[in-house]
């Protein structure tokens, strides 16, 4: 017989734990799993990993809000397909009529949306790179010193006896990179 096991996960202010588990009592939970840890501690979610362990077949996965399951579509998107594994349901009672879904069809729509939002994130990339090489800017870091002060850089070094130390204190820069400015950059 299938069972309704829930999941509540208190991630910040707006996910009031107890207001969670009201909602999971009333949606008929057998069973109810809870953590108290936000995104930022998404590695130590015991209590969705030994939710997902006690699923059966036929049982339905009950959560608040989505985003109690999972931080980022990834994460959605392997936590779906856990359930798909033991041919579980997953009911969402902040989606009003609350639907029963299948987490093979989701996770289908999860795993294109992730692969959309890996597509734009290159995108994006792509495009920034583009306009900083209109620009002029090639990557990298960007130098410390003004070609002016390079200048003065140069000319301190080419006379004997100069110290790099010295001189790099003096530019607010280390040894190595006073020898870098020497060598590689045009006056």
């Amino acid at each position: 017989m299938a069972r309704r096991i829930g999941y509540a996960r208190a991630a910040n202010d707006e996910f009031d734990l107890k207001q969670q588990l009201n909602e999971l009592e009333q949606a008929s939970c057998v069973t109810v799993y809870s953590d108290q840890a936000g995104i930022a501690t998404a590695g130590s979610r015991s209590g969705l990993t030994e939710c997902l362990a006690d699923l059966g077949q036929g049982d339905v996965l009950v959560v608040s809000r989505i985003e109690c399951i999972a931080g980022t579509l990834t994460e959605l998107k392997e936590v779906l397909t856990r359930l798909a594994e033991h041919r579980a349901e997953l009911r969402i009672c902040h989606w009003d009529p609350a639907p029963t879904l299948a987490p093979v069809d989701l996770a289908e729509i999860v795993a294109r949306l992730v692969d959309f939002e890996a597509a734009n994130r290159r995108e994006f990339i792509r495009a920034g790179v583009e306009v900083a090489r209109a620009e002029g800017r090639v990557g990298g870091r960007r130098h410390r010193l003004k070609p002016d002060q390079v200048k003065e850089l140069k000319a301190l070094m080419a006379q004997p006896g100069a110290d790099p130390v010295a001189i790099g204190k003096r530019f607010g820069v280390g040894r190595a990179a006073v020898y870098r400015y020497v060598q590689k950059l045009p006056e």
